[in-house]
């Protein structure tokens, strides 16, 4: 997702105004609050200070490749089917751009990447 794009689908953590895109990697308010992205387009929107452990990334890969053996294939068909039903179909609905997913505390984003593939328009952001 681009920079812009991300910023549109975000606000300020510190004070709820929207967030602009200040390129090449910073995203900031108004008033002057910022959050810096990476190159993949990660943003971190948690207070400075925050103390999180997060995968690393040969947990990342590891748990990729589980899923990408099809082990939660009934999983990942039931949701993108209870989406649709509420969406209104696989392509979202006719009046506007397409429906919008965020998947928050995604991991890989394996269950997101299912979703999109199949609904047409479709944007979504990993969290």
């Amino acid at each position: 997702m681009d920079l812009v794009r991300l910023a549109s689908w975000l606000r300020c953590p510190t004070c709820g105004d929207d967030l602009h895109a200040v390129p090449p990697l910073v995203i900031r308010c108004d008033r002057g609050h910022s959050v810096d992205a990476n190159k993949r387009g990660y943003a971190t929107l948690l207070a400075p200070g925050t103390r999180v452990t997060g995968d690393t990334s040969e947990m990342l890969a590891a748990r990729d490749r589980f899923l990408e053996r099809s082990h939660y294939t009934l999983l990942v068909d039931a949701l993108v089917q209870a989406i649709a039903a509420v969406v209104g179909g696989p392509s979202g609905s006719a009046a506007d751009a397409g429906p919008r997913f965020l998947d928050a505390g995604c991991g890989t984003g394996h269950y997101l990447r299912a979703v999109l593939d199949r609904s047409a328009g479709a944007i979504g952001l990993a969290a």
